[in-house]
């Protein structure tokens, strides 16, 4: 496996996995709506030709707004992971500082 070296490529990766992720969780609650309804199971997700016959039957417009979707799907994801990284490095450090604190006070007495 290629080491990866800069920040940016490590966004780019971790952004192609979320995108990833969200693709898989769409097919997986397609499937499970489809299980439970009883209908035809979908297709295998490496079956790409039945995809892209069900794609050339589709609008423009509804490929754009699909397109759309999960264009702002992921920039809303990255905004929220990053929001959660801070939240938690900033009260992991205000644990640390706490126990810091408790902890010089208990060795001067």
């Amino acid at each position: 496996m290629k080491k990866i070296r800069r920040v940016q490529d490590i966004k780019q990766e971790r952004m192609r996995l979320r995108i990833r992720q969200l693709e898989l969780e769409k097919q997986l609650k397609i499937s499970w709506k489809e299980l439970k309804t009883g209908t035809k199971p979908a297709a295998e997700p490496d079956e790409k030709t039945s995809k892209s016959s069900n794609e050339a039957g589709r609008s423009l417009w509804s490929l754009a707004l699909d397109y759309g979707a999960a264009y702002i799907s992921q920039k809303l994801a990255a905004k929220a992971g990053q929001a959660t990284e801070a939240r938690l490095k900033e009260s992991m450090d205000n644990l640390a500082e706490k126990l810091r604190t408790s902890f010089s006070r208990k060795r001067k007495r």
